[in-house]
């Protein structure tokens, strides 16, 4: 049995069940109390173990990706680890973890990061700034390569055709070359 109303058990009566069936002049057993708190409590348990799970599994995707990225701007040339910003793109990222990952980057290489992955036919991405730096002013400086954009000073969510990478690259680097504070 459950409660219909939502409403808690107070002194072994659950109250919006007990309103229910007085209205229906039925009587409730303290076994139907009990089996409904017994509901409740297993269903409360099962949430919680599905959220402490997913939260376990939305971790470890985030440090896979982290790593990942770290990797990649690692291997990269001398030439392109000199430079001002980090954009980074894999198109089997998780989307939902990639502001996750431009903060880690944009703290552990204090550089704006841009990290796009592909979804629907666009690579969408997350972008963060470190302190004085105004990301939306870079983002909106290659505007004409974008898709849609939106966000503030800090951060910015942005979509773009893939084949726009390489331009929107080399024209925010450019940017923030221009005008990031040394």
């Amino acid at each position: 049995m459950q409660v219909g109303t939502g409403k808690s058990i107070l002194n072994g009566i659950a109250i919006g069940k007990l309103k229910l069936y007085k209205k229906k002049n039925t009587v409730i057993s303290a076994a139907d109390v009990t089996d409904t708190a017994a509901e409740e409590a297993r269903f409360e348990d099962a949430r919680a173990k599905a959220i402490d799970q997913y939260n376990k599994d939305r971790k470890e995707l985030d440090k896979r990706i982290t790593e990942e990225a770290n990797s990649i701007i690692s291997s990269r040339h001398e030439s392109e680890r000199d430079k001002k910003s980090i954009v980074i793109f894999n198109k089997d990222w998780h989307k939902g973890i990639i502001g996750i990952v431009a903060s880690r980057l944009t703290e552990l290489y204090y550089k704006p990061a841009v990290v796009l992955t592909l979804v629907n036919g666009l690579a969408t991405g997350s972008s963060r700034s470190v302190q004085g730096f105004d990301i939306y002013s870079a983002v909106d400086s290659t505007r004409d390569l974008l898709e849609n954009f939106g966000g503030h000073t800090y951060a910015v969510g942005l979509s773009l055709k893939e084949e726009n990478i390489p331009e929107f690259t080399r024209r925010f680097e450019q940017y923030v070359a221009d005008n990031i504070l040394p």
